[in-house]
């Protein structure tokens, strides 16, 4: 279900309907099942190793994540909280609209927000470190045991991490690990959950919607693969309003 923005060209929105027909045939096969089961018993394993949390940012991944956790809370008793670190100012603001239309339909189920700030400096709003303090405080209210929803086919380093450590070590989970990003699509489309807008603003079809990220906004990370210009062709008002200037993240 993908949540529609002004934002969105008609040409976007065609190419997300095409793409969006891959998604149902995929969804008629069996691996989906497999691979939610599996995953919802990995999860069940490593909570019943101590308290956890799940991390999501409302992405793709870590909405499959938080499906998944709440099923496993419906079926079994077993309850992960859900815990977003919001990284204010910068962050994506559509990541709240996925927020709301899931937990709309997860009523009962813990949730919290942690607001970490960025570091205000000459060149703007500088990233670095946020994401770290609000992790910070995630171990203080839940224990430094997480749920994540990162993929090994996201990132060479994740790769590595799943090819090291598999899906489970004594701190982490990673139930997505060996999962492609088809598959992802597959069950958003299969339990019909809100897809983030962003994952549609694909430039009117020039741009992979596996490569699109929903973490925060400005920045230098990603500017190889045309980050910066998809961010100003979206959204350029929320980067004015913030004062975002290139290179924000530039180490100091």
């Amino acid at each position: 279900m993908l949540i529609r923005v002004p934002e969105h060209s008609e040409r976007d929105l065609a190419i997300w309907a095409i793409r969006e027909r891959a998604d149902a045939v995929h969804a008629q096969r069996a691996k989906l099942r497999v691979l939610a089961r599996e995953a919802t018993s990995q999860i069940a394993s490593f909570a019943s190793g101590g308290p956890c949390y799940a991390g999501v940012s409302w992405g793709k991944d870590s909405t499959v994540l938080a499906s998944l956790v709440v099923q496993l809370r419906r079926t079994t008793g077993v309850t992960i909280p859900l815990v977003w670190i919001v990284a204010r100012p910068r962050e994506n603001p559509h990541c709240a609209l996925v927020r709301d239309a899931f937990l709309a339909g997860a009523r009962g189920h813990p949730y919290e927000e942690i607001e970490s700030w960025c570091e205000q400096t000459d060149a703007g709003w500088s990233a670095i470190g946020t994401l770290e303090r609000g992790f910070a405080r995630a171990v203080v209210n839940h224990g430094d045991r997480y749920v994540s929803g990162i993929r090994g086919d996201e990132s060479a380093q994740r790769a590595r991490r799943m090819a090291r450590y598999g899906i489970a070590t004594q701190r982490t989970c990673a139930p997505l690990g060996r999962w492609s990003a088809q598959d992802v699509w597959t069950y958003l489309y299969a339990h019909d959950l809100p897809v983030h807008p962003a994952y549609a603003m694909s430039m009117g079809g020039l741009l992979d919607r596996d490569r699109v990220r929903v973490a925060t906004l400005g920045g230098r990370r990603g500017d190889g693969w045309g980050r910066a210009t998809w961010e100003w062709h979206y959204y350029h008002r929320v980067l004015d309003a913030i004062g975002h200037r290139a290179g924000d993240d530039r180490p100091r």
